[in-house]
């Protein structure tokens, strides 16, 4: 087990692609392996297409999920919401996600396996936001997108 002192481990995306495609292959893969996952999204505009994308990422396959408008199940694997989320529901949650323009500081203290999702602008930014959440006490991988939903770590 990790030892608190540690930080929270932290990986920072930075996205050229639709976020929404991204979360969507994500979570499947989360999904396929019984992981389950809280989205935090910067509004309702941006949580209703994200819950609209999910019902049809693909035609051949369900990925369960509900957003913070319908009644919460116990035992939901995805979890969409712009709320301010209470500790005992992110307890309940094995991965936090921060969609892009989410702040960090208005999510609080995270103990939890966290994904930041941001657009790219410069390497320079990157490496700044790094050392910034490292300086917070997380422990921060930085992984840019590369062309076909491939990652490289910076």
């Amino acid at each position: 087990m990790k030892n608190e002192s540690q930080g929270t481990d932290l990986n920072l995306y930075y996205i050229k692609s639709d976020f929404r495609t991204i979360i969507s292959k994500l979570c499947l893969q989360l999904y396929l392996k019984n992981i389950t996952v809280l989205i935090n999204l910067i509004d309702n505009n941006e949580l209703n297409e994200l819950d609209k994308f999910m019902w049809n990422y693909k035609k051949s396959l369900f990925l369960p999920h509900l957003t913070s408008n319908d009644i919460f199940f116990e035992n939901n694997p995805i979890y969409l919401t712009t709320n301010e989320v209470e500790p005992s529901l992110i307890k309940r949650f094995d991965v936090i996600i921060l969609a892009p323009k989410v702040d960090l500081n208005d999510f609080g203290k995270l103990n939890k396996k966290c994904f930041l999702f941001s657009y790219f602008k410069n390497d320079s930014i990157c490496e700044k936001n790094k050392k910034s959440l490292s300086s917070l006490k997380y422990n921060v991988k930085t992984f840019i997108e590369t062309p076909e939903f491939n990652w490289k770590e910076i």
